[in-house]
């Protein structure tokens, strides 16, 4: 059977640090793939995935859109908006290669370090949702809701921004980053072109 919903953390956390989380999951027929890592990465800071990391991945949206609908869509929501405030404000710190003249990466990025959302969309994109440290929780949950919302029209072939961002998008591939403005709390979608343009611009 194919994984609908995977989730990787590292090999040092104890076994029962979201056992309650793939339970929940499991209960309502998700198949979930867990994987505990001791990898460490040697990447562009944004691309390097969450401490914690949950991939929604393709046979998920297959499978429950055409057998139970946006009435199991709603409990995904609710569980992705469970995971991210549990683990958004963990501290985290990313150190640089030892051959760096910097100690740590980037201390401008308030972008969340411990959790990251990946999301499978039609073709061969990834969106990778990152959480602004200084956003509230009731902001990041209605965050998550418009998000969700966009992915699964996406899935429906109903026209939204995420889809037009896709579109121009599409002869590229890869991984798309989408970070919360903290002006309007509203979802901005990144190609790495553009995410390599603002770290140079630091």
């Amino acid at each position: 059977m194919s994984t609908h919903v995977g989730i990787n953390y590292p090999s040092r956390f104890p076994d029962n640090l979201i056992d309650d989380l793939v339970a929940e999951l499991q209960s309502t027929g998700v198949n979930t793939e867990i994987r505990k890592e001791t990898l460490m990465y040697a990447s562009m800071e944004w691309a390097i995935p969450g401490l914690i990391s949950a991939y929604i991945l393709k046979p998920y949206f297959e499978a429950f859109l055409q057998e139970a609908g946006k009435d199991h869509y709603i409990i995904l929501k609710n569980w992705v908006k469970k995971i991210v405030t549990r683990f958004k404000e963990l501290p985290v710190e990313n150190l640089a290669a030892s051959q760096s003249t910097e100690k740590v990466i980037n201390t401008d990025n308030i972008q969340s370090k411990a959790i990251t959302i990946h999301i499978q969309c039609k073709g061969h994109f990834f969106i990778k949702l990152l959480f602004d440290n200084k956003i509230g929780t009731t902001e990041v949950e209605l965050c998550i809701d418009d998000i969700m919302d966009m992915v699964l029209a996406h899935y429906l072939n109903e026209p939204n921004s995420l889809s037009v961002f896709l579109d121009n998008q599409r002869l590229r591939g890869g991984e798309i980053f989408a970070i919360i403005d903290p002006a309007t709390n509203k979802w901005k979608f990144l190609g790495v072109d553009e995410v390599i343009k603002m770290i140079k611009s630091k």
